[in-house]
């Protein structure tokens, strides 16, 4: 499938200790295309601290994965339905997460 980007607010934040909701309904920080019914209304959360950036599965419908990180010594881990993980990474680092393999996807970076 070809990834296709679905942010629809391009947003620059204050990401120092914050925390960042992303999912379909208007009231998260970061809004997804609200076609897609895959995409939970408060799908996960981004959680910043001083060294890590935190994705915390907000109980979402099908869930989120890594597509790519720039960290390749680290896994690109998931978070399912039945199977919910927080997903870690080092601030600064830039990942991409997909959400449930229809291509779609969220870039995040410094």
């Amino acid at each position: 499938n070809e990834m296709k980007e679905i942010c629809t607010n391009r947003k620059t934040f204050d990401t120092d200790e914050s925390v960042i909701f992303v999912g379909r309904l208007p009231v998260n920080e970061i809004t997804m295309d609200s076609t897609n019914h895959a995409i939970s209304r408060i799908h996960c959360a981004l959680i910043y601290t001083k060294e890590f950036v935190y994705v915390l599965d907000y109980w979402s419908v099908a869930g989120h994965f890594v597509v790519e990180r720039t960290d390749v010594n680290e896994p690109l881990d998931r978070s399912t339905p039945g199977l919910r993980k927080i997903l870690k990474f080092r601030v600064g680092e830039t990942f991409t997460l997909g959400f449930f393999d229809l291509g779609d996807r969220l870039v995040v970076s410094p």
